[in-house]
């Protein structure tokens, strides 16, 4: 009996309908139609058009394999033909001489996969090596990072989002302040401590330098004109500006937004009115 037919009758006489068997098999409708027909150009082919012989026969309670056997043998594509061998006998020396002719195979269509497959490896060869950077003896087998070690260090305009948890890096300093120049204004130097968690961003003349969640203990010292200041938690700041002690931004748990300059930090400091 045809594959098609057996399964058709096999589900015939369980009651079954092609919507039960495509539902329960989860095979398209369409392809269950198409193998009760052996409409086999409708089907994927290969291991999908086995996979979905197998699941038809179980479902209906027929063994698979047979047909899968039968199918392979109908329909599966022949095997390649094996290669001719010539044997040429020399009458010098009584030597042979075996040439052998392997089949030429139909290399139609070639191009279609070959060179989406090539750009596809000397990228994959790309991206492997880049970022790669060579070490200080020359041999190139280092990276952007130590070897087995992440980077810590957030930079102006390295973003890390809201949320994010807290690591074990130190908050940015900007080092030492550089003696002032005749007629320039000096650079402000600001010390920051933090006292418990908070989300925090410092902007250093328009640079931002900070930006994530910091963590109790945290400190950095920043120079400069002018500091833009956002915190989730004003109370959990602790500031200094050119070694005097200032007081705090705002009340515990307050988000606060604040702009200071050589010009008015010191309505910050211990003592003095707030004004900003």
């Amino acid at each position: 009996m045809d594959i098609g037919a057996t399964l058709r009758h096999a589900r015939e006489s369980r009651g079954l309908t092609c919507d039960d068997v495509a539902r329960t098999t989860r095979i398209p409708l369409r392809m269950i139609a198409a193998m009760e027909k052996e409409d086999w150009a409708k089907l994927p082919g290969g291991i999908f058009t086995r996979g979905y012989l197998r699941a038809y026969a179980r479902e209906v309670g027929v063994e698979g394999e047979p047909l899968v056997a039968q199918y392979e043998a109908e329909h599966a594509p022949p095997p390649p033909p094996p290669p001719e061998a010539e044997v040429v006998r020399s009458s010098a020396g009584e030597s042979w001489h075996i040439t052998i002719r392997w089949p030429r195979w139909n290399l139609e269509g070639w191009s279609t996969w070959a060179w989406p497959a090539l750009a596809a490896a000397l990228l994959l060869g790309f991206y492997a090596t880049a970022g790669r950077v060579p070490d200080a003896d020359g041999t190139g087998s280092g990276s952007q990072e130590a070897a087995g070690r992440p980077s810590h260090s957030l930079g102006a305009g390295q973003e890390v989002p809201v949320g994010t948890a807290a690591t074990s890096e130190p908050l940015k300093d900007s080092g030492d302040i550089p003696l002032p120049l005749p007629g320039v204004e000096t650079p402000l130097a600001m010390d920051l401590v933090v006292s418990r968690p908070c989300w925090l961003t410092v902007t250093v003349d328009g640079s931002r330098q900070i930006y994530r969640l910091v963590q109790p203990g945290e400190r950095a010292r920043q120079r400069g004109r002018e500091f833009v200041i956002r915190a989730g938690d004003a109370g959990a700041l602790q500031l200094s500006f050119d070694g005097e002690i200032a007081r705090p931004l705002g009340a515990s748990g307050e988000v606060i937004t604040v702009r200071i300059t050589r010009d008015n930090y010191r309505t910050l400091l211990q003592g003095s009115p707030a004004v900003f």
